[in-house]
């Protein structure tokens, strides 16, 4: 791509654009960008790709597209210093992540983006992307007091299939929050989720999958999936869950449903003041 005489150049990220790439999202969300934090992590990630793009020697953007497992790869962290919006380098750097999938073993490529950035709906349309569904941040405090939920060790093939057919996944085209990120939800993906657990409430009446390390060890648990007739008093022991856990608080990226947000206001969850939400955008082979 060329701007004028120059030409921007993608390319694979490298330890020397480290302090480039982090003077270039100070500006970004009022100095508040999660980037620092996770760039050391993307830069060493082998089985994902960090790049950047690059104006006369100055990086002028930057994204990560990271392998989930199973096929399924997750573009994020797409960013243009501000001095350079508007100039197409958004563009040009997803095209350089699709083209890169392209020719990887990934056979899905997913990302999400809020719904108010309609250039980035229309980038993703232009690249054969499709939108499978919306998404509301919600978060509650943890709730002391004991829950009917237990851990469910069995076949997790009949709970992914309610999950994904009758829960919340049925929403979002069968995937589930991983945390700001987007999978399928299969009985392979809960066996070999090391941070996933698949929980059984009232015998049986609902499932529910939480995505957290080690009990005691986060200050937040995030709900994945969910289903039962009575949302509410579910989502309610979820909030017990997380206090009997350890966490402080409940996070969800929760399908924007009517019934769903009902019950999440019911039992004392809210949007934080989030601008809107997200939408959900894949491409497959």
């Amino acid at each position: 791509m060329r701007q004028g005489s120059q030409s921007v150049l993608c390319r694979p990220a490298l330890a020397r654009d480290t302090a480039q790439a982090l003077g270039m999202v100070k500006g970004i969300w009022q100095g508040e960008d999660y980037i620092p934090q996770v760039w050391n992590s993307w830069l060493e990630d082998e089985r994902g790709l960090l790049a950047v793009a690059e104006l006369a020697g100055q990086v002028v953007g930057l994204g990560h597209l990271a392998d989930m497992g199973l096929g399924e790869g997750w573009l994020e962290g797409l960013r243009v210093a501000p001095q350079f919006q508007g100039r197409h380098f958004g563009s040009h750097l997803h095209e350089y992540f699709v083209g890169r999938w392209q020719s990887s073993d990934l056979t899905v490529v997913r990302l999400a983006t809020n719904v108010s950035r309609v250039e980035v709906h229309r980038m993703c349309e232009r690249t054969s992307f499709r939108r499978v569904g919306e998404v509301v941040f919600h978060r509650a405090p943890a709730l002391p007091g004991p829950h009917e939920l237990e851990p469910f060790r069995g076949d997790p093939t009949e709970p992914a299939d309610t999950l994904r057919q009758r829960g919340t996944c049925r929403l979002t085209q069968g995937l589930m929050d991983l945390g700001w990120e987007f999978v399928q939800m299969t009985p392979l993906r809960l066996e070999r989720g090391e941070a996933l657990r698949l929980w059984r409430w009232r015998g049986g009446e609902g499932w529910l999958v939480t995505n957290s390390n080690d009990p005691g060890s986060e200050e937040e648990l995030t709900l994945t999936a969910a289903h039962a007739e009575d949302l509410t008093a579910l989502f309610l022991d979820v909030r017990r869950l997380a206090a009997a856990q350890g966490a402080t608080e409940v996070h969800w990226l929760a399908p924007k449903d009517a019934g769903i947000l009902g019950a999440l206001g019911e039992a004392g969850y809210d949007s934080g003041g989030d601008d809107g939400g997200l939408f959900i955008y894949e491409r497959w082979r």
